[in-house]
């Protein structure tokens, strides 16, 4: 099963690199990489939880906090579910490791610093991660420039974290990439995102943006 643990972490790791460089079908590999992920974990508890159950909860305890880290990165929702399973099934962990009266190794070091950096991930606003992976300087310049749904969606999370005067900066930063597609030719430019993208700046000034896009 370390064997499959190994593999399906890299895949995953894959896919987060081809999501920062904006690679097709880096969603489809995060999810895959995931899905491997969890089944090694829940796979491995079946196997191991009479021989060295610590061990197996530990193994489970980074499955699913892989699974939340997605959730995070796609920004799917009910993320805030799988947070709770993540911590239940972490202090399910830590309850086991005691009651057996295990030896922290190296392992269970490194699975309790993972969580550590999870609850920080959780407490992370949406925005700064969706900035961080789509409009940070340097590989995202493309889309700095020219993507105008992802400046839209930003101004969306910024509303909702209550950043008013930011989402409307970076509403008008979506409404000059869309601007700058029409005379440049990037990217193919829907003229019913620009009335949309009107709309938003409206909802924004009015604080009656319920829903998105």
């Amino acid at each position: 099963m370390k064997i499959l643990l190994v593999i399906s972490s890299l895949i995953f790791l894959l896919a987060l690199g081809m999501k920062m460089m904006h690679l097709p079908m880096s969603n489809e590999v995060l999810l895959a990489g995931t899905a491997l992920v969890l089944l090694q974990g829940i796979v491995n508890l079946g196997l191991k939880a009479k021989s060295n159950l610590p061990a197996a909860m530990w193994n489970l305890s980074y499955s699913v906090w892989i699974l939340y880290l997605m959730f995070r990165l796609i920004f799917w929702p009910y993320g805030q579910i799988v947070f709770l399973v993540a911590i239940a099934v972490t202090a399910g962990a830590l309850a086991v490791h005691f009651m057996k009266k295990a030896k922290f190794n190296a392992g269970n070091i490194a699975a309790i610093l993972f969580t550590a950096f999870m609850v920080f991930i959780s407490f992370t606003p949406a925005h700064r991660i969706f900035y961080f992976m789509h409009l940070a300087g340097g590989q995202n310049e493309i889309a700095r420039t020219s993507d105008y749904l992802k400046w839209d969606k930003y101004s969306w999370f910024l509303y909702l974290a209550g950043e008013k005067e930011q989402a409307l900066e970076a509403n008008a930063k979506a409404l000059a990439a869309f601007e700058h597609c029409l005379e440049t030719g990037d990217f193919y430019a829907d003229p019913l995102d620009a009335r949309n993208l009107e709309r938003h700046t409206e909802f924004i000034q009015k604080n009656i943006w319920y829903s998105y896009p």
